[in-house]
């Protein structure tokens, strides 16, 4: 019976024929360009938009055309709470949070140093429960906002600008203040 209700819904995701044969895997991360192209239009040539995310031990970053975020995780998230794949994953639903609201009703790619967060992304799921249930909770954001996303790898080493946010750490200093005399 859950088969047959499966089955008659239909995919719930399209199939894209792109006009270069190999980008018509956008489901798995699939594009032809490179990251330098990537970086400098912050889209695809086909117009899909791309964007950033990384994760530290404490704190994400996510980078979209002239927009970064910054995300302090609480300390039940941080290292070693919780796993680098799980901040990586949530980082995800951070960039949706963010940046949603620009991206309705498009294909968007997500870029990430976190093959384990990729392949989460891409198959929509994971047999990791802590993972699956953000996984979950990023397919229904990303369906309410009409948004389809993939994802795909990039190089640590190439991930310089969501590295250095992930790592930014902001420090309050109270220092300089006092109560007016």
């Amino acid at each position: 019976r859950a088969w047959r209700r499966i089955l008659a819904r239909g995919s719930s995701r399209r199939y894209y024929l792109e006009p270069r044969p190999r980008e018509s895997g956008f489901w798995k991360g699939v594009v032809e360009d490179s990251d330098d192209y990537m970086d400098k239009h912050w889209a695809t040539s086909s117009g899909i938009p791309a964007f950033r995310i990384d994760a530290a031990g404490t704190a994400g970053g996510a980078a979209y055309l002239h927009h970064r975020h910054i995300h302090q995780f609480p300390k039940h998230q941080c290292k070693p709470a919780e796993s680098s794949n799980f901040r990586e994953l949530y980082m995800f639903l951070v960039a949706l949070r963010e940046y949603g609201h620009l991206w309705r009703g498009q294909r968007v790619l997500g870029r990430c140093d976190n093959t384990t967060a990729v392949s989460v992304i891409n198959r929509q799921g994971t047999s990791a429960p802590r993972l699956h249930k953000f996984a979950k909770r990023i397919i229904a954001l990303a369906r309410r906002l009409k948004v389809e996303l993939a994802a795909t790898h990039i190089k640590g080493e190439l991930n310089i600008l969501a590295d250095r946010l992930s790592r930014f750490v902001r420090r309050f200093d109270s220092a300089d203040w006092m109560y007016d005399p």
